[in-house]
């Protein structure tokens, strides 16, 4: 999952909409906290990528896809603050250019699944037509190279959203407010990432010789299948899983 971070000058703000929050109750200081939630239940599950934008219509790629710490995921973005714009279209298209959620070192890479993150407290402000082009881009991410798009409304709630989401393959936007709401959306979204297609190397020379077993228990034959080298679990099955 590569986490793109809205840090434009809003999120200095109170999630009410006040430009002077008390200490520690910003937009930021609530989805950092999110955040680190978000590092501490499941660093050891999911392999991040994390990037902002904002400033003078500026984007920041922060970390590539890798496997961290939850501490080093925290130190990536501890220290950040909001300022200036919010230029959305403009990190989707680095994210897209520089293969942001590719890792050509990984030998799993082609057998992972991959999805794009975005959390944002406003609408893009920094490109003409913008809200379109983000769509576009999106669509095309998803249809030819089969990546997902998230999308998390943190105290901001809009059509524009809903249409990134649907243009991402995910169908519907997410609402956060506060740190549990964050942390709980980005945790649904892992959940989500679970794939039901398990690769086998070698292939298997009987399919009818394979085995599942979760948690102990072994899976009823009909609930998983093989063919060639792909092991393939049953959806209801893999929906508990998630």
């Amino acid at each position: 999952i590569y986490i793109s971070i809205d840090l434009s000058g809003s999120m200095g703000w109170s999630v009410g909409g006040s430009t002077n929050p008390p200490a520690g109750q910003s937009r930021w200081d609530l989805a950092r906290n999110g955040l680190n939630q978000t590092a501490d239940m499941i660093w050891s599950d999911v392999r991040f990528g994390l990037g902002s934008y904002g400033g003078s219509c500026s984007t920041n790629h922060i970390r590539n896809i890798d496997e961290y710490t939850a501490q080093e995921i925290k130190n990536a973005y501890n220290n950040l603050r909001p300022s200036g714009s919010t230029p959305t279209l403009r990190p989707i298209r680095d994210i897209i250019n520089n293969n942001r959620l590719r890792d050509p070192l990984d030998p799993h890479d082609a057998d992972r699944v991959k999805a794009l993150l975005l959390v944002t407290d406003g609408e893009p402000n920094c490109d003409s037509s913008e809200v379109n082009q983000i769509v576009s881009e999106l669509e095309d991410l998803h249809d030819n190279q089969g990546i997902l798009t998230f999308v998390v409304g943190f105290a901001h709630n809009t059509t524009s959203l809903q249409r990134f989401a649907q243009a991402g393959g995910t169908g519907t936007h997410y609402l956060a407010n506060d740190a549990n709401s964050l942390a709980n959306a980005i945790k649904d979204v892992a959940d989500l990432l679970v794939s039901c297609s398990f690769a086998l190397t070698p292939a298997p020379e009987d399919p009818n010789k394979v085995w599942v077993k979760i948690d102990g228990q072994y899976l009823d034959r009909g609930d998983c299948s093989v063919q060639g080298n792909t092991l393939e679990i049953d959806s209801a099955v893999c929906d508990q899983l998630r």
